[in-house]
């Protein structure tokens, strides 16, 4: 065992075996608005902290979503295989409704990439997507509650997925804060 921890020790140093460093800054809980940058980046700016300077992000790529059903796409729920923190996925779609809790709904948009608002808690993310620039969009609370209904409804519970409205550019997402979200195809 000694023999197996010095050789990738060394193989390690002479660059044999690659190394994954963590580049991304950790997203502090918070309310945000992300906009999609064209390089691919997210730039986070806190709702709730003023003086928070933007964090810039890079997204993992971790694959498609999974569809458990064809039928469901015509629903435009989609599953990844992540699971996510009970007490984040909670705590953070409290936010989102809160949020969204506002006489008339809230209204957002996108101006030349997708733009999203949400809640961290955890490295939980809970968000509200405009997936097509400049369209808009307006959720509120019951929004809220019926999308995360459908992915609860189509998905195992406390998994990243999104629910999105047919002929619509608005979809509500969970997932990590890491994680690539309202990229599409959709």
């Amino acid at each position: 065992m000694r023999f197996s921890n010095i050789f990738i020790s060394l193989a390690t140093a002479a660059g044999l075996v690659p190394i994954t460093v963590a580049s991304n800054p950790e997203v502090p809980d918070g309310t945000y608005s992300i906009t999609h940058q064209e390089d691919g980046s997210y730039l986070w700016k806190s709702l709730t902290n003023a003086t928070m300077e933007p964090i810039t992000t890079f997204p993992q790529r971790n694959g498609k979503p999974k569809t458990y059903s064809a039928k469901f796409q015509k629903r435009r729920t989609d599953c990844w295989g992540q699971d996510l923190d009970h007490a984040g996925v909670d705590k953070s779609a409290n936010d989102l409704r809160r949020w969204a809790r506002q006489p008339g709904g809230f209204n957002w948009a996108a101006t030349y990439a997708a733009s999203s608002v949400g809640s961290v808690v955890n490295f939980v993310f809970v968000y509200y997507c405009i997936t097509t620039p400049h369209t808009s969009g307006n959720i509120d609370e019951n929004d809220v509650n019926y999308a995360l209904a459908q992915m609860d409804a189509k998905c195992p519970l406390y998994r990243a997925s999104w629910f999105g409205w047919d002929g619509s550019s608005e979809l509500i997402g969970k997932a990590s804060v890491n994680a690539e979200i309202c990229t599409g195809p959709f």
